[in-house]
């Protein structure tokens, strides 16, 4: 989704929160987040605690990008994957040589060079394939916001009281429901319910 209006009109204040935890069905925990300053140069996330200077920052003109990724569950490797995915992307987009290109250009192509260093990583340590992770990032510029997904991590946006998901999952059952072929009901149910269709790593 993407909401244009005039930079020079607009000035774009954000404050963030982040939290993770390994819940109750893992013994690590397997997602991480990052926050990223493009206009400072500045990563604001260590071990998954976010830098105090970026709580609270005005969006320069560069951009704040938000990520969000999430090791699958059960697969070797998982908490490595998404560690590599948030990293990767980070890096990517401030190392980026060409601030002229659309954003939109930038995210597809940080997002193809993290499915790459997962598959390099898991491939030069003779891991199985199954080693991945999903990922969502939300480029946030002033008047406008691009986000990236792949899985089914999700993308809110919280406006007057009303939670909007700006998302689509991708997986298995999404796609049955999608064709019609189960309720949302039996969707919460289903034996394949966190079964991705796609995740960086993955062929």
């Amino acid at each position: 989704m993407v909401d244009r209006v005039s930079p020079n009109s607009v000035r774009t204040h954000i404050v963030l929160f982040g939290i993770s935890d390994r819940g109750l069905q893992r013994e690590n925990n397997e997602d991480h987040f990052m926050v990223v300053d493009l206009t400072r140069k500045v990563i604001g996330v260590h071990d998954n605690q976010l830098r105090p200077e970026l709580l609270h920052h005005e969006v320069g003109a560069e951009g704040t990008v938000l990520i969000v990724a999430d090791g699958l569950g059960g697969h070797e490797g998982g908490e490595i994957a998404s560690q590599l995915a948030v990293d990767t992307l980070a890096q990517t987009l401030m190392n980026a040589t060409d601030p002229g290109t659309p954003m939109t250009a930038q995210l597809v192509h940080a997002v193809d060079v993290a499915h790459e260093a997962i598959c390099k990583y898991h491939g030069a340590k003779g891991r199985g394939r199954h080693m991945a992770s999903t990922l969502t990032a939300v480029h946030v510029a002033p008047g406008e916001m691009t986000i990236a997904q792949v899985g089914d991590s999700r993308a809110y946006r919280l406006s007057h009281g009303k939670l909007t998901l700006l998302t689509e999952d991708q997986t298995v059952v999404h796609m049955m429901q999608k064709k019609g072929l189960l309720t949302s009901e039996e969707a919460q149910s289903h034996p394949h319910r966190t079964s991705t269709l796609k995740a960086l790593g993955q062929d």
